[in-house]
């Protein structure tokens, strides 16, 4: 069914059920460093997933706690 508030983003097949953010602030350093765990139900079989995010660099993505290949266009 997608997502009725933001029809265009991301894709179906996936629902959410939990979002983690560990994060390190340093003020000093003016940095901002953190992985996010996020976990999903998966709802049809996929190929691929996407993921809306506007922020700094990803640096790893991982499923399942393998490192998967990722793209990452514009934001």
């Amino acid at each position: 069914m997608g997502n009725p508030v933001f029809p265009s983003f991301g894709n179906g097949g996936y629902d959410v059920s939990h979002y983690d953010l560990d994060l390190i602030i340093d003020p000093g350093a003016n940095t901002l460093t953190g992985v996010a765990t996020i976990r999903v139900k998966v709802t049809a079989n996929l190929a691929a997933f996407n993921f809306d995010f506007v922020g700094p660099k990803v640096s790893e993505v991982r499923v399942n706690g393998e490192p998967a290949i990722f793209t990452r266009t514009e934001n």
